[in-house]
């Protein structure tokens, strides 16, 4: 069904989507395939009468756009939107692109079969004979090695390391059944506890629909499925402990929908638009497109290439819908100095904008929040790295990487404010901007790959407000008048006329640690991390949201997010574990914080972490944010890195000291 949906939207594509469709043929090597009807969707740049592209130049040779140069985005009459045509049309007799891995490893195959008959030589039979007892020479050979080096990893420089991490995997037991899974061992109870505590509350929030499959809720309070708040959750760290069930809450936070094209209506899939009581929904609120950073960082921890694909269809098909719907250019040109409306990622109550926007969704979809143009900078950049992996054409690569880059210009240029040397929260109707800062789209701009420079990335630190509890929602808050002052031993009738406003969100506190952990502020990332670890001990719980005296409405505990937001940090930041394609790359950030707050032992252990087709036992030994050693099952490694495609268990050893100042 979804392939026929898929088909018809593309055949939309073709009819009228662009001004000038150019029809792009490609071969499709593996039509035999079950997959052979699964259309794509495509963005190409066309040149029009051999004039020169408008795109951001790469003039220094770094191989990334120049973003501080003085560049005009793609021009009107230079930007098209092209459909692939259905593969069962395509022309045979062009250039053969792969659909997918398995497209290409099939024709891999069939090139490496089609040599070997033809170089395939006559052999006699004691040929044959040598042949085969040079090969058991050679097996023999390399399980000697084999042994030796078992051997020598039992005579490892650290002993101590190794000794205790059999007892503890003793402990856990001889199958998997009997095994606790991602268990923690710092030496620091209060750490230890709250870690407990987010894995506990995280099952939690795991439900069953009306067949028996589990998904994610929100939390208390929120016991249904939210697009945003399962990305944000997925990628922090849910994705990671829950994979299958991630997997199927993604599946669902997608929507069937009708999109004008200026011509007729057409259908696809979408990821599914939250709804929120003050201002409704699309083209309202516009972040639906952060399913598409759940699902790219899901496939860092699984690998599952299916499962990539389909996110790949559904997020280029969402991106598609919004620069129809949602992208605001006075010059009608598609990116150039183009932004989306909608409302900022989250904050979609009154609490969360000035007094003239109360219940008013219309005038909030014509602004551009930092938080909703950083997701789609994201959306463009992972949906580019899908197709790469994916081996889709260089058409639709290079404009998905352009599109990217032209926007990532068009922030940096619009919502930045040189007198403050921070980013704005958002730019009004009326193109000027709220100088309040928001600390989600701050953090989720630190955290974007090939962003922001070095320089602004220093003063962002240096100038971001922080309360006595961490990075707030925003700040300064608005003045709402009466609906901002809050009792908290009163009813909480409308809990969203003020909580947006200046509150402490714990999955924005995960955020914010874990770039500062990457962008070498420990001391930032050691205050926010003691922050969450007292505020989770409040009630034993991890709030929504708390007020800046630690108090919360009991009806918003145990949240999805807020969990992940704990749990991110202690993976990403005090483990350093950075997912990437190739595998995960350390950088642990082993800080005691202020008055040793977060003091542990000389070794900490993050033990039974299932990722892929491994299982990991890591040791962080020392303090600091320097790695020094890092060993791989014994084996002293050049670099802090572990290969994605290793199987069974690993033994990850890691030393660490502070810098030399």
């Amino acid at each position: 069904m979804r392939t026929q949906r898929n088909a018809t939207f593309m055949r939309s594509l073709r009819s009228g989507l662009s001004r000038r469709i150019t029809s792009t043929k490609i071969v499709d090597n593996n039509s035999s395939s079950n997959n052979s009807t699964n259309i794509r969707k495509a963005y190409k740049v066309s040149k029009n009468n051999g004039e020169k592209s408008t795109m951001p130049s790469d003039d220094d040779g770094d191989g990334d756009c120049d973003c501080d140069d003085d560049h005009s985005f793609v021009d009107e009459d230079e930007t098209e939107i092209v459909s692939l045509l259905d593969r069962r049309d395509r022309d045979h007799e062009t250039t053969a692109i792969a659909s997918g891995p398995a497209a290409g490893r099939s024709n891999i195959n069939k090139c490496a079969k089609k040599a070997k008959s033809k170089s395939k030589l006559k052999t006699t039979p004691w040929v044959h004979i040598v042949g085969v007892f040079a090969m058991l020479v050679l097996v023999l050979l390399i399980a000697t090695i084999s042994l030796s080096r078992s051997s020598s990893l039992l005579e490892n420089k650290t002993p101590s390391i190794i000794a205790n991490h059999s007892e503890i995997i003793n402990e856990s037991g001889g199958n998997e059944d009997d095994i606790n899974w991602f268990e923690l061992h710092t030496g620091n109870a209060r750490i230890d506890r709250a870690y407990r505590l987010a894995i506990d509350e995280l099952h939690q929030n795991i439900k069953h629909d009306a067949n028996g499959s589990p998904y994610f809720v929100a939390g208390a309070g929120w016991d249904q499925l939210w697009t945003r708040d399962t990305a944000f959750a997925v990628e922090q760290a849910a994705g990671l402990i829950q994979p299958d069930i991630s997997r199927k809450s993604l599946e669902n936070c997608t929507e069937v929908a009708s999109v004008w094209n200026g011509e007729h209506h057409f259908s696809s899939t979408f990821w599914l638009q939250d709804v929120c009581g003050h201002f409704g929904s699309w083209p309202n609120l516009t972040d639906a497109i952060v399913g598409a950073r759940g699902a790219w960082h899901l496939y860092l921890y699984t690998g599952n290439s299916t499962f990539l694909e389909w996110a790949y269809e559904t997020t280029v098909s969402s991106l598609l819908r919004a620069e129809y719907d949602a992208l605001i250019n006075e010059e009608h040109a598609y990116f150039k100095g183009g932004l989306f409306g909608g409302c900022s990622s989250f904050m979609e109550s009154n609490s969360g904008y000035p007094s003239k926007y109360q219940t008013n969704g219309a005038l909030v979809g014509k602004t551009k929040a930092l938080s909703t143009n950083i997701l789609y900078y994201n959306g463009y950049y992972y949906a580019y790295k899908m197709a790469e992996i994916l081996i889709e054409s260089n058409i639709i690569r290079n404009s998905l990487k352009d599109r990217s880059k032209a926007l990532k210009k068009t922030i940096r240029d619009r919502l930045w404010m040189e007198d403050k040397e921070s980013y704005a929260y958002f730019e009004d109707e009326d193109g000027h901007l709220v100088e309040q800062t928001e600390g989600l789209g701050i953090a989720l701009l630190l955290l974007s790959e090939d962003f922001e420079s070095e320089h602004r990335i220093k003063m962002l630190f240096k100038n971001v407000h922080r309360t006595e509890l961490g990075i707030p929602s925003l700040w300064p808050r608005f003045d709402l008048g009466e609906i901002g002052e809050v009792d908290m031993n009163e009813d909480f009738t409308d809990i969203a006329q003020w909580y947006h406003n200046g509150r402490i969100w714990p999955f924005v506190s995960g955020y914010f640690a874990i770039a500062a952990a990457r962008h070498g502020r420990p001391d930032i990332f050691a205050e926010e991390m003691a922050h969450l670890i007292d505020l989770s001990e409040q009630k034993n719980t991890f709030a929504e949201y708390y007020e800046l005296d630690k108090t919360f409405p009991e009806e918003r505990s145990r949240q999805l997010w807020s969990d992940t937001g704990y749990l991110g940090i202690v993976y990403k930041g005090l483990f350093g574990m950075d997912f990437q394609t190739g595998g995960i790359e350390f950088s642990p950030s082993k800080v005691e914080g202020k008055n040793g707050v977060l003091k542990t032992d000389e070794t900490i252990s993050l033990l039974n972490v299932k990722y892929r087709k491994a299982i990991l036992d890591i040791h962080v030994t020392g303090f600091g944010t320097n790695v020094t050693s890092f060993k791989l099952n014994g084996e002293v490694q050049e670099l802090p890195k572990m290969d994605a495609y290793v199987n069974g268990r690993q033994l990850i050893e890691i030393e660490v000291a502070f810098p030399f100042k």
